[in-house]
């Protein structure tokens, strides 16, 4: 059986030759836009390629995993990066450049493609930046507003429980 550190070695080879590699996505950091379960694409990319708002997939070498979060900003060769659902006003830890594993291209969820391109997804991707800098907590009215329309019914004890989730996380 092959261990993470195997896999992240693995995806590191396979993105350096310029394929694309594909991991199912766990946790709700990123919720609604990426949801656990989701399948995503991520691609190679130079750190002086990227744009503020793009999800970067970096090596969290601690934990032996892969993490993807939006792009805040890039101080000297770092790259700071948050996820969307997060409520405090603290950033995730500093980025070296050579944590970062690429950059997220599209998510597949059942059958549906969402392709992160375009006016919409580019002015998402800056109103959440901004969002993350300044307030917050109003990047979880998306996720109410998805939770709601999608289980009506259950809205109610399956937030209780999803906002616990993401509280302790």
């Amino acid at each position: 059986m092959k261990s993470k550190i195997d896999f992240l070695t693995i995806a590191d080879i396979v993105l350096d030759s310029g394929n694309k590699i594909k991991a199912k996505t766990v946790g709700a950091s990123m919720y609604p836009l990426i949801r656990n379960g989701d399948i995503a694409a991520i691609k190679s990319v130079s750190c002086e390629e990227l744009n503020t708002g793009d999800i970067i997939a970096v090596v969290d070498k601690k934990n032996s995993h892969i993490i993807l979060h939006r792009l805040i900003y890039k101080r000297n060769n770092q790259l700071i990066t948050r996820g969307d659902i997060s409520i405090s006003k603290r950033m995730d830890s500093p980025v070296e450049k050579q944590e970062l594993l690429g950059v997220l291209d599209k998510i597949r969820r059942g059958r549906k493609i969402i392709k992160l391109e375009g006016n919409f997804y580019n002015l998402y991707a800056s109103v959440a930046v901004c969002l993350s800098r300044h307030l917050p907590w109003l990047l979880f009215l998306p996720a109410i507003i998805v939770r709601i329309i999608t289980t009506p019914r259950l809205f109610l004890p399956k937030s209780i429980h999803w906002f616990r989730k993401i509280l302790a996380s």
